[in-house]
């Protein structure tokens, strides 16, 4: 499938079968598993979940918290601010108060003490004569920490999830399944995923008659849904009978939450991640952890409702903070368009908020498609950094490459964080200036297979969502549809949504949505497209289900036409052509480069293309027609690009046939005047410049 420029969603490339295949067939291939039950994870079941005590370390901890228990000792859980880890301290936490201990929560602020155990939580530990300390969803590299708590008398369980060091932290037990030679068959498990599987054990050995599983198996998948971890085998069992008794089984504020967002009778994974992990996670980066933690707790009408609208505070304040940050931060691009050139992104501000600026971090890798790293400064010369990457990159590797420099970093190939004193951040900036990465271009997509009008309907949807549920790893299947047009367009929410119809050859009408696809309609309203890709889906509405497609991109005919003329006029560009051969083979919408033109297609880049970007000649072409009323062919716009590339105005990075990262330069000393250039006395050359 070609590129093209509305595309911002990312989807797993599958393969494309023959029409002639049903959508089942293709179905039970794509989701053959060896491990599910006659290979159809469809028939996976509770059943099928690994024996907890599979855990090399399971037995032992039992164990010790079972004697803990029996002489009433205290109890301290250790937990992490996001949703992950507060879905972990929940699962235990609710455990250990249905059985009457003594017990407490420990979550770190992120803004003081930052990721896991610090000195003073081990002092607090210590202060409070706790009997056992069981970290959640952390714990793995507190080597130090841990060895300070055994000393003083704490026993020390660590449950984790995050991969493991060299050295283990000298823990009573770890149960953690990335450690070396566990036995336990799925390393993929959440924090929560780990928690419930102690607790789970727990349970077995006590003999608990009263366990309450389905309430336990919404926070894990509240918890394993918000982490990202991969929808598959084990995740898959835990998230499908999670999201099954959301609704009746969630503890009553999740349950009021969930009832205030949602109408739908049915809970996806995509609800999940986009509307109630936000809310849990907004409360751990701005630092106020307690009304997301109480939010897993609460069973009462009058308490939920107040919790709930101070989640929807801290939320708001959380969207607010990230929308200044985002506009300071696409400020300092446009300021600076030499850093967007650069193949990682680094900005800095004074005082950005810790919590926040992976958000930010991660919304600009959406525009840019390369690695992006911010930076917080602070009165105490210590600068805290949060970088994202797209799928691709290891920036965990990138960063370790310049572990000299930094104070502290961790993470993971599409994110990490790290700390570096100023004295040393202008050598980290230059040494990152210098990586060379391979851009990764999404040129070209892959759908699943096409879909015809008598694929519309609701047994196709119900196929579908029998293979759910999806999310991180195993994505919504993406569909092409051809033959159609679009009718009744219209734009939602202020222009940035677009809703439609889309109309088959026999008559066959279905509702489409693009969301952030508003402005899609000045070119829908000019010609047709000649296949759309997106997911058949049911939208739930005041109690009703309608069939809804799902617009992820539009291909229209000239797209292809273009790449194609575009790649031939080049290579003829390249044998010497001259702009009358050119005219005759390719057309007469080959133009001169006169000095208007040359000074308005500059001021069209400034305006338009303040940072680096990706960008294909035909969407730059669209937008120069929009913004000038003017239309140049595609052989028109590459020239220009060149000419100013070669005069040190703008940067221009090839990515494929037809498109580019483009953005301005800085670096006035090596700017030539344009009668200067290379490019221009080719151009003369070959007589598309008359002087």
């Amino acid at each position: 499938m070609t590129w093209s420029p509305w595309i911002r969603k990312e989807w797993k490339p599958l393969y494309e079968r023959g029409e002639s295949v049903a959508l089942s067939e293709l179905l039970r291939d794509y989701e053959f598993d060896e491990n599910a039950p006659d290979g159809d994870p469809r028939n996976y079941s509770l059943v099928d979940l690994p024996d907890p005590y599979l855990f090399n370390d399971m037995s032992r901890a039992v164990d010790l918290v079972s004697e803990i228990i029996d002489k009433q000792g205290r109890i301290i859980i250790f937990g992490d601010y996001d949703a992950d880890g507060l879905c972990s301290s929940a699962v235990l936490g609710r455990f250990l108060r249905n059985r009457g201990v003594d017990y407490s929560i420990m979550i770190p602020d992120r803004l003081t003490d930052g990721y896991g155990i610090s000195e003073r939580h081990v002092t607090e530990c210590i202060a409070r004569e706790a009997d056992l300390l069981i970290t959640v969803d952390c714990g793995i590299t507190a080597i130090d920490e841990v060895a300070e708590l055994r000393a003083a008398g704490i026993n020390v369980i660590v449950t984790d999830h995050h991969r493991c060091s060299d050295e283990l932290p000298a823990a009573n037990c770890v149960i953690n399944p990335q450690c070396p030679d566990e036995r336990y068959p799925f390393k993929d498990l959440a924090g929560v995923g780990v928690a419930f599987n102690l607790v789970w054990a727990l349970a077995s050995r006590l003999g608990i008659r009263d366990f309450d599983l389905d309430c336990y198996l919404t926070l894990v998948a509240l918890g394993t849904i918000a982490d990202a971890m991969p929808v598959r085998s084990v995740n898959r069992i835990l998230i499908n009978a999670g999201l099954k008794v959301f609704r009746e089984k969630a503890p009553l504020a999740l349950r009021r939450l969930v009832e205030k967002l949602s109408s739908s009778e049915e809970l996806d994974a995509r609800f999940i991640a986009f509307s109630i992990a936000p809310r849990l996670n907004a409360a751990g980066r701005l630092a106020d952890i307690k009304p997301a933690l109480d939010l897993l707790f609460c069973e009462d009408e009058f308490e939920a409702k107040a919790i709930i609208e101070q989640l929807e505070k801290l939320n708001l304040n959380r969207r607010q903070i990230e929308g200044r940050m985002l506009s300071e931060a696409n400020r300092l691009l446009a300021d600076n368009p030499g850093i967007s050139a650069r193949d990682i992104i680094v900005l800095a501000g004074d005082d950005w908020h810790i919590g926040v600026i992976g958000i930010v971090a991660a919304r600009l890798v959406d525009s840019l498609k390369k690695p992006v790293i911010l930076l917080s400064k602070s009165e105490d010369g210590l600068m805290r950094a949060s970088g994202r990457a797209p799928e691709g990159y290891n920036l965990h590797a990138i960063i370790a490459r310049h572990a000299g420099l930094l104070e502290a970093f961790g993470g993971h190939e599409a994110a990490c964080g790290f700390s570096v004193h100023e004295r040393n951040f202008l050598k980290l900036d230059e040494e990152l200036a210098e990586e060379k990465l391979e851009l990764i271009s999404s040129f070209e997509e892959e759908y699943f297979t096409e879909l015809f009008s008598h694929d519309i309907r609701d047994e196709t949807v119900e196929l579908i969502e029998s293979y759910g549920p999806f999310g991180h790893g195993h994505e919504e299947l993406v569909f092409a549809i051809r033959n159609i047009c679009l009718s009744n367009l219209r734009p939602l929410s202020a222009g940035r949504h677009l809703s439609c119809q889309i109309c088959f050859d026999d008559g066959i009408k279905l509702n489409g949505i693009a969301f952030v696809r508003g402005d899609m309609i000045r070119l829908l309203q000019s010609q047709q497209p000649t296949a759309i890709y997106g997911s058949l889906v049911f939208n739930h509405f005041r109690g009703k289900r309608n069939l809804q497609f799902k617009i992820l991109d539009i291909l229209f005919s000239e797209d292809e036409e273009f790449l194609n003329r575009h790649i031939a006029s080049e290579a003829a560009y390249e044998e010497g052509a001259s702009l009358d051969e050119l005219r005759e083979k390719f057309g007469e919408g080959l133009v001169d480069l006169d000095p208007v033109l040359i000074k308005e297609f500059f001021i069209f880049i400034q305006q338009q293309l303040p940072y680096a970007e990706p960008v294909d000649l035909s969407r730059l072409r669209l937008l120069y027609y929009w913004f000038w009323q003017k239309d140049y062919d595609e052989f028109t716009h590459a020239r220009l690009l060149e000419l100013f590339a070669d005069a040190g105005l703008l940067t221009v990075k090839f990515m494929e046939p037809g498109r580019f990262l483009i953005g301005l330069a800085t670096e006035p000393e090596e700017r030539v005047k344009l009668s200067e250039t290379r490019a221009w006395q080719d151009f003369v050359r070959a007589g598309l410049i008359n002087e």
